[in-house]
């Protein structure tokens, strides 16, 4: 089973409100993606535009993917687990532990890839109906 990690990060003076009726909080913009195969290398890693996430997904085969929990992580751990994939969000306390070398997109991924492997705690995904941002 392949693993992907994301990580989401605001893009610099985006506004706070979204005309985007798909998108549930406007401060992440891109995405940064990386898939893992089994034997734990690097298979690609990309930069999404938040359009871009579920088209992206619906074409790799279902695998894990992790995600650093926040309120929109409920969101699209509802939409790639539509899909087909297995997600587990992880508290942002618990990655923290595992960001080597400066703070940048590429490298919190990688957080978030090993703290998704190392069995830490996980969140519970939240129901529609206790997401503020499906209402």
């Amino acid at each position: 089973m392949m693993e992907v990690e994301i990580n989401h990060q605001p893009e610099e003076g985006e506004e706070h409100e979204s005309d985007d009726e798909d998108w549930p909080g406007s401060s992440e913009a891109s995405f940064y993606v990386i898939g893992f195969g089994q034997r734990d290398e690097v298979v690609y890693k990309k930069m999404l535009r938040r359009g871009q996430v579920l088209g992206f997904f619906a074409n790799v085969s279902p695998c894990l993917v992790g995600i650093e929990a926040c309120a929109s992580a409920h969101y699209w751990a509802r939409q790639l687990k539509a899909l087909g994939h297995e997600v587990k969000l992880i508290p942002p306390q618990h990655v923290k532990a595992y960001v080597r070398g400066n703070k940048n997109d590429y490298n919190d991924a990688l957080a978030i890839a090993e703290a998704v492997r190392s069995k830490n705690r996980i969140v519970c995904l939240k129901r529609v109906a206790d997401d503020m941002f499906d209402e």
